[in-house]
């Protein structure tokens, strides 16, 4: 049997659903920029962009002029995204029915986020959203011969998915974030996802709906991963896999065999909230 060169890596790919949904991962198109000033109150035509003239002379006797002008900025609603999705590596080389069936992650990139969920909504206001939810399903895990892995539901191999209330090194967790690909332009190295410290304590987060299972080849069932209620989850979120045990591989000895195995991951985002 020929060994899988991926080594362990599951991966990982997504699918879009629902009005005004992105057919792309990671592909924000910037909205078209026009003037904010254009038939404003008190801006003279032809001036959007330039200059009032004033012929306010200094007659008082504080010897002050005065002159008014205007500043204008405006916003459009954008697009539901899924941004990134994550690849999770239990690694290879384990020992063949050594007595083990639970398989954490190996240690996450050296960013923090980098293995990460990461979901944007700009379609509506903070606190006047339709919501979100991510669901996901596993294939069977196969060697390079097509030879798979047996999963059942008796004896399931499961990607368990773990979640933490708040801040955790060894669980999944939620931050806010900013979508920046001009990070990643600049040095491929660095994950486009960054954290947003200015809005960590924001009360309009997306839910936690992680403590699952999904077993590998069960192409009928989506579970639901990851969501956002009416609301909630405006802006960019991430849900974060940097712990080793925020995710973690079942699989029965009876299923084990030697070689390198991997299974895909199709996540779904969706217009809606969770249910």
């Amino acid at each position: 049997m020929k060994l899988n060169k991926k080594f362990g890596t599951l991966l990982a790919s997504a699918a879009l659903l629902g009005t005004g949904l992105f057919g792309g991962l990671g592909t924000v198109h910037a909205a078209e920029i026009t003037g904010a000033l254009d038939g404003a109150d008190g801006v003279t035509v032809g001036q959007e962009n330039g200059s009032e003239n004033d012929a306010t002379h200094i007659t008082n006797a504080d010897n002050n002029g005065t002159g008014q002008s205007t500043a204008g900025i405006g916003w459009a609603p954008g697009n539901l995204l899924l941004n990134q999705v994550p690849n999770f590596d239990f690694g290879t080389g384990h020992t063949l029915h050594g007595g083990q069936t639970v398989y954490p992650l190996l240690s996450a990139a050296a960013q923090s986020g980098a293995r990460s969920l990461v979901v944007t909504d700009q379609r509506a206001d903070m606190g006047k959203t339709e919501g979100w939810n991510v669901t996901l399903k596993l294939s069977d895990f196969k060697g390079t011969d097509a030879e798979t892995l047996p999963s059942t539901t008796t004896d399931p191999i499961n990607l368990n998915l773990y979640a933490a209330d708040g801040d955790a090194t060894d669980k999944a967790y939620i931050k806010a974030a900013i979508w920046d690909m001009d990070r990643t332009t600049a040095d491929p190295a660095l994950p486009a996802y960054v954290f947003d410290a200015n809005n960590s304590t924001r009360t309009d987060k997306p839910d936690n709906v992680l403590d699952t299972a999904v077993r590998a080849g069960d192409d009928t069932t989506a579970v639901a991963v990851w969501g956002a209620a009416v609301g909630n989850g405006a802006g960019t979120w991430g849900l974060n896999f940097d712990g080793e045990h925020s995710a973690e591989l079942t699989v029965p000895d009876a299923a084990q065999k030697i070689g390198t195995w991997t299974a895909q991951m199709d996540w779904t985002l969706s217009s809606g909230p969770i249910q």
